[in-house]
């Protein structure tokens, strides 16, 4: 099948888009869950520290001489 080999040529799965939908789905309704209770703010709050502190350690994008 033309289809078939075509996918494999891509590395892409057949349901890749279903997984992605489901994947989605899933972090969307456990962020609206974390939201609401007092312990999920912390956890978010915790998260965006995280990310905040490796994005400043990774330093300046460009390097300007």
């Amino acid at each position: 099948m033309v289809l078939e080999s075509e996918l494999k040529n891509r590395l892409v799965h057949r349901k890749e888009t279903l997984y992605f939908v489901l994947t989605l789905l899933v972090s969307i309704f456990t962020y609206l869950i974390l939201v609401i209770s007092v312990v999920g703010i912390m956890i978010i709050l915790g998260l965006i520290l995280v990310s905040y502190f490796f994005h400043a350690l990774s330093g300046p994008c460009h390097i300007y001489y």
